[in-house]
């Protein structure tokens, strides 16, 4: 198992905790999004290849929406490109979550 919240957008930080099968590159995880003094929000489930990349869309009511899409470069960095609206506030980008072991 694996958790990875190295992308902070202030004042959240979602994090990625799950699953990748080393062999086939299928992930199973779920995304959840970290804001001070709440527990965690769960936003998405995310399942696929990420040799195809996995797409996922979310929308926590006045608070966050968007999507994430979940992508290899390099063949084993795990990177996330996120569009999302947090509170109101727009951002988008391309984050390095970490190597996959190979």
């Amino acid at each position: 198992m694996f958790s990875v919240s190295n992308v902070d957008i202030d004042p959240i930080s979602p994090q990625l905790k799950g699953y990748i099968d080393l062999s086939s590159l299928a992930i199973n995880a779920g995304l959840y999004v970290k804001i001070p003094l709440f527990p965690d929000i769960f936003l998405a489930g995310v399942a696929g290849n990420l040799k195809d990349g996995v797409t996922v869309s979310f929308n926590a009511v006045g608070v966050i929406s968007g999507s994430a899409r979940f992508y290899l470069k390099n063949t084993f960095d795990l990177w996330v490109h996120l569009q999302v609206s947090v509170f109101g506030q727009y951002f988008q980008g391309d984050f390095y979550l970490f190597t996959i072991p190979h």
